[in-house]
């Protein structure tokens, strides 16, 4: 098959099929814009999820009437100025791309005007050329409509509106939250979903978003860090949580980004915390110099490389733990029916002497060589003994950092794959903080020679299945520290002493001990009085 060259015509549809790949791309690369002109208010209207039109009007600082064609022209941009800009990128786009890639898939129509302009300019566009020039009325600012996106792409017409809807929403509030100085209204259909008054206060822009009852379980954090890098956010406390990971918002530099070392090094972070396949709601801002920062990754822009990327990874991870470790324990769903979850530990006491007021939890014994049973003020605690001694060793784990060490009896050879040996060698000094002693021997290749006292009689194979397992993506350590309390906790179907259940229990003496185990499953729940009067048909006392 003989080459040929590409028509130019071609070319433009295929370069802009990466870079506006749906109607939230479009509304995504002009709120960069409007955004990128220092606006104070962003609007964003979208009809038929976007398939019929969107609009994004600003009060930025305008597109001169002269420029204002030349900016629908390829790789035009007034964000890079020389190839040293692209090593300290300021503003949210710089690839010039965006409104020519939509002038090619979309009829479009501009009204833009500069301060101290007698007029706006509008323009007019189909299909990437000119239809159309004249003057308007507008105040300072810009306006872009983009009708009919995909005309020429049946196929592509044809995605699910409300999806992309919800995607447009999922976009907005990203930026909203990045930029809480900046006001933003999101109206589908003429119906307003979504308005922020950009008061400049992150819990605030949060609470006009997810509402108030969600921002009263909020706990703050940060600024965490140094001039390399800074972390501060706001992470919701259990019960407030969602079903899927869209309300994990993390931006660098005010730059909302997808999929990354930070989503993970967050999700590990919260994973104890909330019950398996629930998130909380989560607002990440991490500041960076931009020299620090490589946004040049691919043409959507939502993906950065970080130079100090392990430091920012490490204050997340502190950050979020220590947040939500402040916070009040509470996984306590609505009582239905006398049956929930355990909001929060009483104290506990073994087996023996009669339960004093004091300490509320008594012991009463063991069912099926897998639960622990006991009596407490708000009834019967029926208790996961594998997930209680799991959680307990976790959290010692974690916390006996710099503890001691026991030599193995013959040093662990531990063969990684190469993706594996690269995310161990970007932080080595975390397993020696946790009592680990870890020498390179190869390129692949590490020799283990102590592990903490805690660990002290597990057999090395599982140490090694452990840390294969573990080493996936940048949550390895929490997932390492959680596979090797699973395997040193005691299994269901062990009968146990009295002393041994009495143990178990004691890591809950505390107030605000952990309900989760590491994997986010509960750990016990409560059978309630009302329940057991109304199944046995008595009078409630």
């Amino acid at each position: 098959m003989p080459l040929w060259t590409l028509p130019s015509s071609l070319v433009e549809r295929i370069a802009a099929g990466e870079v506006i790949q749906g109607p939230a791309s479009v509304v995504k690369e002009l709120v960069e814009n409007a955004l990128d002109a220092g606006a104070s208010s962003v609007c964003v209207w979208v009809w038929g999820g976007g398939l019929e039109a969107v609009q994004v009007s600003d009060d930025g600082c305008g597109i001169p009437a002269a420029e204002l064609e030349r900016a629908f022209h390829h790789f035009t941009t007034s964000k890079l100025a020389s190839p040293d800009d692209l090593g300290r990128v300021t503003t949210l786009g710089f690839r010039g791309e965006a409104l020519a890639c939509i002038a090619a898939l979309a009829d479009v129509e501009v009204v833009s005007r500069t301060e101290g302009a007698l007029a706006a300019a509008q323009l007019a566009l189909r299909c990437g050329e000119v239809t159309e020039r004249r003057q308007a009325a507008r105040s300072r600012g810009t306006t872009v409509t983009v009708r009919r996106l995909f005309q020429d792409e049946p196929e592509r017409r044809r995605l699910d509106r409300r999806r992309e809807e919800a995607k447009t929403v999922q976009v907005v509030r990203g930026y909203a939250l990045a930029h809480p100085h900046v006001r933003f209204e999101l109206h589908l259909d003429g119906r307003p979903v979504l308005s922020t008054s950009g008061s400049g206060s992150l819990a605030g822009a949060l609470a006009e978003i997810y509402g108030p009852h969600l921002a009263s379980n909020m706990t703050a954090f940060g600024p965490l860090g140094d001039d390399r890098v800074q972390v501060r956010g706001l992470v919701s406390r259990p019960p407030a949580s969602r079903p899927g990971r869209h309300h994990l918002h993390v931006s660098v530099n005010g730059r909302p980004v997808g999929s990354s070392p930070l989503l993970e090094a967050l999700e590990a972070a919260l994973r104890p915390v909330f019950l398996k396949g629930r998130f909380p709601v989560a607002v990440i801002h991490v500041l960076s110099p931009p020299w620090a920062v490589d946004v040049n990754l691919s043409p959507t822009k939502d993906r950065v490389r970080l130079l100090f990327e392990q430091e920012a990874l490490a204050l997340l991870r502190e950050a979020v733990r220590d947040a939500l470790r402040a916070g009040p324990p509470s996984l306590s769903r609505e009582r239905a029916r006398g049956l929930a979850l355990v909001a929060s530990w009483p104290q506990a006491t073994p087996a023996g002497p009669p339960p004093q007021p004091e300490q509320p939890l008594s012991l009463l014994g063991q069912l099926m060589g897998t639960f622990l049973l006991a009596e407490g003020p708000e009834g019967l605690y029926v208790i996961d003994q594998h997930r209680a001694h799991e959680r307990a060793l976790y959290d010692l784990l974690l916390a006996r950092r710099g503890g001691d060490r026991v030599p193995l009896t013959e040093p662990l050879l531990l063969e990684l794959r190469p993706h594996q040996a690269v995310l161990l060698q970007r932080s080595p000094g975390l397993l020696e903080e946790l009592g680990f002693s870890l020498e390179v021997f190869g390129p692949y290749h590490f020799l283990v020679r102590e592990v903490p006292a805690l660990l002290d009689g597990l057999e090395a194979s599982a140490l090694e299945e452990a840390l294969r397992d573990a080493l996936h993506d940048e949550g390895w350590l929490e997932r390492l520290l959680g596979s090797l309390a699973c395997r040193l906790a005691v299994r269901r179907g062990r009968a146990l002493t009295e002393e041994e259940m009495g143990q178990i229990l004691a890591a809950y003496r505390a107030p605000g001990a952990p309900v989760l185990c590491p994997h986010g499953g509960p750990i016990a729940f409560v059978v309630g009085k009302e329940l057991l009067a109304r199944q046995l048909d008595i009078p409630l006392r």
